[in-house]
């Protein structure tokens, strides 16, 4: 398959252990993306199907990328334009098309305006006058056509010509443009009102900088006049703007360094040299506003937006700030008065680590700082003091990932192996019985480093140790340990870092089974809830290490660190970037022993707890059965990606359509070296055993309110959990954007990232691959549904609502199954439970993400609206207050669909063009389809009119 001819695929699946797939499935998916939503509009259907393959689209280009050709994109493009002319497009169809295009174009509106901007320089010399007779009468300040001339200027006005051009440009405009500027200051100014921006402000002083200008002068006359006010003593509302004011002067500043050091390019403006900022600008800049950076550095309340504008400006000379930062953090590691300084100079620190460590020809001493560094932060590890304690393990996170720690002793031939001494103080520190839960956290997040750096060295020195704890501990204790509620602090702690362990790389984990498992055999019962959650976690954590895809190098370089200095001197690639042909990750992909040893943990501990809870729920405290649940819930998690879907039929009169809702082509990634083989289908099992569970939870333990939250988890899991939660990805992505922006230098160039910022996007990468499974709803998901169905109208929470809810969003057009059952429950005759009829309004009221009553289909509107407005069962005002909020966001959100839906002689062009143009006989047959469905809609939509306009009549509503 060749590569070569794409637009733009994504750059890191190029790097996933199952590329070759990869291709494959995109190259198939994509295929049949054109060919559905080409034979959609053909056959003149809008909903559903453009809408569900159009979403699809949309997802393929986020998991893949324009992996298309340059023809394909524009047709696409020019396919959804075509959509945009069809007359009576439905509102949510509009959008559909807008996002698209927002996709396709890269940003649809920043995409027209580029262009405009860029044609500007192809304007005539006469286009500054005509452009001014056009839109100069609209300059009247009380009218409010004033705002949209200025905004047409602006994107229109040639600014960019070159001085023999300029009677011809701006001196047209100029000092009317002043004059304007200076009646509206001073009518602001009789208003007292700042109408201004920050940003604006600080980007025109930028602006007005270099070529002789006096504005740096002007700029440091401000800064002497406020000084007073950046000190941390005085406080209020107006220290935000100022300290702002720093962040935005010094942005602007980079963004303008950044534009003007770039290659000149053919299509852009090339600033004369004489008015590009020179060296002698950038220093003078820097001198200037360094000492107010540095004073709201101290700031308590907006010391993070300060150190945004420190980290400025050690882009642009970090000779000129970063020993000033360093002496300070010195000084101030041994303060009594001041100890917030230390925590204060250290933040502002952590964001400037690859300033430190680089080294570069105006700043090369920045790495003499580097231990001295290391060395003195370390009084800053105080269990006593969490906030000094988390943002010393920040820092030295931060600059131990920007450096390569090496044993440079026989570089002055003085052998000294410090590898068994650090590990040592490790181990002593990790010794102490307990530690605080904030503490512990960090504790375990520094073994996490270490095991990634080093699994086996750590797993040899800890994970013994550890283990051996935990059995002596339960071997001196009393057998009361086991239900004792309050629990053995020591022993607690030591499972906290048994779970932490178990993160290590799943092929060295193989060598610590037998110690692993006599530890979940020896614990696993533990009925306090501390150490059953680290119990849990330990279980998840062991089968994810086993059988999922993932990164296990995230060095700073892939050079030979340990070989000859002559060879290569680890310290010049402190801190730099590297180029993705050179970046050689590697992946621990799940092997046989892993998958066997992973099978047997599952089958081992999972059918025990379902066995306990089928056999002896009714006899069990509360505490037991929420311990039970917490271990198969986590044991779910760790497993079910290993587990195929439940073989079902599928479900298919849920919605009409001329397109199938799934892909042909079925997601095929070579993720294990062995297929995982259980004795059955653990997804069935779990649907069967935890569904009668809830039966008898909801029957005879209904106060066990947590239970029932944690056996509805798993019983949606059995159906909708492929792996990866959607909170997951979100505190994955959400990670990966946080380390980005950390090492991000705008002066180093676009994509100049260190090696393990790539390598995270390739983790973030892997886990959006593996988790793309395009469901349709079969018996089973239904049987699921209308079980979270009844629970959530029986007996509704907001647990109960959540599950149900992801049920709904992750199958498409499955909420049919539930609003059926809720019309049986509305309309039902005579005497009807209260709290029955409550639970179905607040499912019909929804969340953010879905609400039924405004979904796109007037079958539905006829059915649903008339039985919200007669309920007659509203007899409770919680009740009424339930209905009167769920017209208000019907009101509120309810867009109306199209009754009559057709497309147009120029959308079937496209669509034939995106694809191929079909035969006669097959459109003739789809139009006899969709003239029912348009007169079922008109039917639908009459019958909803008339019992409306009925019940309005009606003296009982």
């Amino acid at each position: 398959m060749d590569d070569s001819t794409l637009q733009k695929p994504n750059v890191y699946n190029r790097y996933l252990p199952f590329y070759d797939s990869i291709q494959r499935q995109a190259y198939a998916e994509f295929d049949e993306i054109r060919m559905h939503l080409s034979r959609i509009i053909q056959l003149r259907e809008i909903r559903p199907g453009f809408s569900v393959w159009s979403s699809k689209l949309q997802q393929f280009i986020s998991l893949y990328g324009y992996y298309f050709t340059k023809a394909d994109h524009l047709k696409l493009i020019d396919f959804y334009l075509s959509i945009l002319s069809i007359d009576n497009l439905s509102l949510i169809d509009v959008r559909i098309c807008f996002n698209l295009l927002e996709v396709l174009l890269n940003g649809i509106e920043q995409s027209f305006f580029n262009c405009i901007r860029c044609c500007r320089f192809y304007f005539s010399a006469t286009a500054t006058q005509e452009i001014l007779d056009e839109f100069r009468p609209w300059l009247c300040p009380f009218d409010s056509a004033f705002g949209d001339a200025m905004y047409f200027f602006d994107w229109f006005l040639p600014v960019n010509l070159p001085p023999n051009l300029h009677n011809q440009g701006f001196k047209l405009w100029l000092p009317e443009f002043l004059g304007i500027w200076e009646l509206g200051s001073r009518a602001i100014a009789t208003q007292k009102k700042d109408t201004y921006p920050i940003s604006t402000v600080a980007s025109l002083i930028v602006a007005m900088m270099s070529n002789g200008s006096s504005c740096l002068q002007y700029l440091r006359n401000l800064f002497t006049a406020i000084k007073s006010v950046y000190y941390p003593s005085n406080t209020g509302d107006f220290q935000h703007d100022i300290v702002q004011f720093l962040v935005e002067l010094t942005e602007s500043f980079i963004d303008r360094v950044h534009l003007e050091s770039k290659a000149d390019r053919i299509w852009q403006f090339k600033p004369l040299q004489s008015y590009r900022l020179t060296e002698q600008d950038i220093t003078d800049f820097v001198n200037c506003a360094k000492e107010y950076v540095f004073i709201s550095i101290f700031n308590k309340t907006y010391q993070e937006d300060a150190a945004k504008a420190f980290r400025h400006l050690t882009m642009l000379r970090p000779e000129l700030v970063v020993p000033a930062i360093v002496e300070q953090l010195f000084s101030s590691v041994n303060s009594i008065n001041e100890p917030h300084r230390f925590t204060s100079t250290l933040s502002c620190l952590t964001g400037i680590t690859r300033q430190i460590v680089q080294q570069t020809l105006n700043f090369p001493q920045g790495q003499t700082y580097v231990l001295p560094l290391l060395i003195s932060v370390l009084p800053g590890i105080d269990s006593n003091d969490f906030d000094k304690t988390s943002k010393t393990f920040q820092f030295l996170k931060a600059i131990l990932m920007l450096i390569t720690c090496v044993d440079c002793s026989s570089a002055i031939n003085i052998p000294n192996d410090l590898t068994e001494v650090v590990q040592e103080k490790i181990i002593n520190f990790l010794d102490p019985s307990s530690f605080t839960p904030r503490v512990s956290k960090l504790l375990t997040d520094l073994v996490q480093t270490i095991l990634e750096a080093n699994p086996i060295e750590t797993l040899k020195y800890i994970m013994s140790q550890t283990c051996e704890r935990i059995e002596k501990i339960r071997h001196d204790s009393e057998a009361t340990i086991l239900t004792d509620h309050k629990g053995d602090m020591e022993l607690t702690w030591c499972l906290i870092l048994f779970s932490k362990l178990l993160q290590a790389r799943g092929d060295t984990l193989l060598v610590y089974k037998s110690m692993t498992l006599s530890v979940f055999h020896r614990c696993i019962h533990i009925i306090h809830k501390k150490s059953y959650e680290a119990i849990a976690n330990a279980a998840k954590n062991l089968l994810k290490s086993l059988s999922y895809v993932y990164p296990i190098d995230y060095r700073l370089t892939v050079e030979n660190i340990d070989g000859p200095f002559s060879d290569f001197l680890p310290i010049r690639v402190w801190g730099q970037h590297v180029e993705f042909d050179k970046l050689q990750p590697q992946f621990h992909m799940p092997s046989a022993e892993e998958v066997d040893f992973a099978c047997e943990f599952v089958e081992t501990f999972i059918y025990q707890e379902l066995t306990l809870l089928n056999d002896k729920s009714s006899g069990m405290s509360n505490d037991e059965r929420l311990r039970s649940l917490t271990l198969i819930q986590f044991i779910s998690i760790g497993f079910l990606r290993m587990v195929s879907c439940i073989d079902s039929e599928e479900v298919l009169d849920l919605e009409l359509s001329v397109a199938p809702f799934k892909f042909k082509c079925k997601a095929q990634y070579s993720l294990y070296a062995k297929e995982p083989k259980f004795k059955e289908n653990l997804r069935m099992r779990l649907v069967i055993d935890i569904g009668q569970l809830l039966d008898d939870l909801v029957n005879n333990h209904s106060n066990d309110v947590s239970s029932i939250s944690k056996a509805l988890r798993i019983y949606s899991y059995s159906s909708s959990y492929y792996g990866f939660l959607s909170s997951d990805f979100y505190k994955l992505y959400n990670d990966f954007v946080s380390l980005k922006y950390s090492f991000k230098n705008k002066l180093s160039g676009k994509r100049h990232h260190p090696r393990f910022v790539i390598i995270k996007c390739l983790a973030t990468q892997i886990e959006l691959i593996s988790s793309a499974n395009y469901q349709s709803l079969t018996e089973i998901d239904k049987q699921v549904i209308l079980k979270l169905l009844s629970l959530s109208i029986n007996r509704f929470d907001t647990m109960q609502g959540v599950s149900l809810f992801n049920m709904l969003q992750r199958y498409l057009f499955s909420y049919t199954v539930v609003v059926y059952r809720i019309l049986e429950l509305l309309n039902a005759q005579g005497e009807a439970d209260h709290d029955e009829i409550k639970g179905c309004l607040y499912i019909l009221l929804g969340n953010d993400s879905i609400f039924l009553p405004t979904i796109h289909s007037w079958r539905l509107h006829e059915k649903l609206w008339p039985s919200i407005a007669r309920t007659m069962h509203a007899t409770k005002t919680s009740t009424q207050n339930l209905i009167d909020q769920i017209v208000k966001r019907i009101s509120k959100l309810f867009n109306t669909p199209a009754i009559i839906e057709d497309t147009n002689d120029t959308s079937i062009r496209a669509a034939a063009a995106l694809w191929r143009p079909l035969e006669p006989k097959e459109m003739e047959t789809c139009d006899k389809i969709r003239e029912e469905r348009n007169q079922q809609n008109i039917q639908s939509y009459k019958n909803l009119m008339k019992t409306l306009n009925s019940l309005l009549n009606d003296d009982r509503l």
